[in-house]
């Protein structure tokens, strides 16, 4: 093999070797710092989102204890005060409520009202029974002597409802609680839109009962083992989950809320990585050329002028010399081999 070929194949194998080495090291610290990072964004988000949920249900909480602590609702509930719903509950009020859902229930869990009105189509709601039904149900799991408002999400046919229960007392909270209020908002697409545009993430609600993608099912198992409410995973190069894990109000199982932000920091360091490769790799290019070419100049060529010569000195004899050049080895070698013509001449 060529001096040339092998002198090339070091350096190249030299530079391929340092090149990996390198580029692993980079490749390892860069992951581990945007994971970092990453992990950080991911506990900003999940806090974003249980913050914007709490604060849509202390707003549904605000609506049932202003309601629920009340001489007439509580009238009502006694069977004092059978024109209440006509007096109180139109249309328009529970529509300026925001209310989906409206459920008073007496201390038996029997509905005496169940209304609510529909906030994208305008106009009354009909609940279905079913739903009804859940809510009363719901409503029951608060303590009724506590006279504090409590809520969650509950799971019902129709989807995931937020709601705020609320023990009926009187106007001076000194008479014994005789049922449940029961204000809800459907966290439908409306609602899941102003969701996200309050956390800046695309935001999903999950279900136990709905049909949910294998990331989500993969969370509910890492947050299980882990005993965590929140965890944090890509789902792909361009996108980063946040889920975040809440009981269901009246128990059966957790909701999972997902926001899915933009990998925008994870996209900078993988072009990052390819912006040092591609210099690298440049540099590398220019440093074999540049190798190569002081190898020819200052080695390559000199022998093959003294290869050259010596082929000359065997076919004319010992009268010519070799041109000496520089003050190197090869200077020494040429310099040595003119003496050696000397003596022999």
């Amino acid at each position: 093999m060529a001096l040339r070929t092998r002198t090339f194949l070091a350096t190249a194998v030299t530079l391929a070797v340092l090149f990996l080495a390198l580029f692993g090291a980079v490749s390892s610290i860069t992951e581990r710092s945007f994971g970092t990072l990453e992990a950080r964004d991911g506990a900003a988000a999940a806090t974003r989102i249980v913050q914007a949920v709490r604060a849509e249900l202390s707003r549904l909480q605000s609506v049932s204890g202003d309601w629920a602590p009340w001489d007439d609702t509580y009238q009502y509930v006694a069977g004092e005060y059978p024109e209440y719903p006509t007096d109180n509950l139109m249309t328009d009020a529970l529509a300026n409520l925001r209310a989906d859902v409206f459920v008073i229930a007496d201390a038996s869990g029997r509905i005496l009202f169940a209304g609510g009105s529909d906030l994208e189509g305008g106009g009354e709601r009909d609940l279905p029974a079913d739903l009804a039904a859940a809510c009363a149900t719901a409503a029951r799991t608060a303590p009724l002597a506590t006279l504090e408002a409590t809520g969650g999400i509950l799971q019902t046919r129709q989807g995931a409802l937020l709601v705020a229960v609320h023990p009926i007392t009187n106007n001076a909270l000194d008479a014994p609680a005789n049922g449940w209020l029961l204000v809800g908002r459907f966290l439908d697409a409306a609602e899941i839109t102003a969701l996200s545009q309050t956390t800046g993430l695309t935001t999903t609600v999950y279900l136990p009962s709905g049909s949910n993608p294998a990331d989500v099912a993969g969370a509910v198992g890492r947050l299980a083992a882990s005993g965590s409410d929140r965890a944090v995973a890509p789902l792909n190069d361009d996108l980063l989950a946040t889920y975040v894990q809440m009981p269901l109000f009246g128990g059966g199982g957790t909701a999972i809320i997902r926001g899915v932000a933009d990998r925008s920091a994870y996209r900078e360091s993988r072009n990052t990585l390819g912006l040092f490769a591609a210099a690298f790799i440049a540099a590398g290019l220019v440093l074999v050329a540049a190798n190569l070419i002081v190898l020819d100049r200052s080695v390559l060529r000199r022998l093959k002028n003294l290869s050259s010569f010596l082929h000359r000195v065997e076919a004319a004899g010992v009268e010519a010399r070799v041109p000496v050049e520089g003050t190197d080895e090869l200077t020494s070698i040429e310099r040595n081999i003119n003496s050696m013509l000397d003596a022999l001449d």
